[in-house]
């Protein structure tokens, strides 16, 4: 990705991908969840655990879960 005069927004936390050139997006996703097969070549991903989804009992799966998710070169964020 060249971020150049082109880009003139970063959108640093969204659920879709960027739909204007000028943007480049950072997708959230869940730990667990798979950086789609294809995405817009202005699109990167950050990773996290909500605490919403957090249970002790299943912690240990969910750090498993980040650490493949954030193993994507297109992840740049850990949240």
């Amino acid at each position: 990705m060249n971020i150049g005069k082109e880009i003139e927004f970063i959108d640093f936390h969204t659920h879709r991908a960027a739909g204007t050139p000028d943007t480049v997006a950072v997708v959230n996703l869940l730990a667990g969840e798979d950086v789609p097969l294809t995405f817009k070549h202005n699109t990167l991903f950050s990773a996290g655990i909500h605490p919403w989804y957090i249970a002790a009992e299943r912690l240990a799966e969910i750090k498993t879960e980040l650490i493949l998710t954030m193993a994507h070169p297109h992840v740049i964020l850990i949240g």
